[in-house]
């Protein structure tokens, strides 16, 4: 499940149930004024508007798109109403694709298929551009436009990895 705690005293503040999830999945949630996205392997992606000062409240579901699931990869948001949601398959071989959804309605603008095998980390630039680290350890900077994501650079970082690309003071840490 979703929830939502007071950071007073921990307390359920509201809760919105999901699929059980047996092969546990941990895909952070992105958050968007008071809009929240999720993805789960079993669920799929689906935005929420969660409840501002009542605590009597409970989410909304604003769209659910249940064929665009996730195991763990971290997607991002941009200032223009889009959101970068990482997906997977499994068959007929392992892929995980970066997916372009109009943040209201979930429409889909465009995808990038292979963009890891299990996993790719994603952050947004200030410029707008993409920085995504996927799991071989391949960095790529990419601008997402209107109908694709090209990619504009491409480097072997490091070995296999899990884990999301981290920027602070102007250094990329893998």
């Amino acid at each position: 499940r979703l929830v939502g705690l007071s950071p007073h005293d921990g307390a359920i503040r509201w809760e919105h149930p999901l699929v059980f999830e047996p092969s546990g999945v941990s895909p952070t949630s992105l958050v968007i004024g008071n809009r929240l996205i999720c993805s789960t392997q079993d669920t799929g992606t689906m935005s929420l508007t969660i409840p501002v000062g009542n605590e009597s409240d409970v989410p909304t579901l604003q769209w659910w798109k249940q064929d665009l699931s996730s195991y763990f990869s971290t997607g991002s948001v941009d200032a223009n109403g889009l959101a970068f949601i990482v997906t997977n398959q499994l068959m007929p071989l392992p892929r995980a694709d970066v997916r372009c959804l109009e943040i209201e309605s979930g429409e889909e603008k465009w995808i990038a298929q292979g963009i890891g095998y299990f996993h790719v980390g994603i952050i947004r630039l200030a410029d707008g551009k993409l920085l995504t680290l996927n799991d071989a350890g391949t960095v790529a900077l990419s601008e997402p436009q209107e109908k694709e994501l090209v990619q504009l650079a491409t480097g072997k970082a490091c070995g296999g990895t899990f884990s999301n690309p981290v920027l602070s003071d102007g250094y990329l840490y893998v």
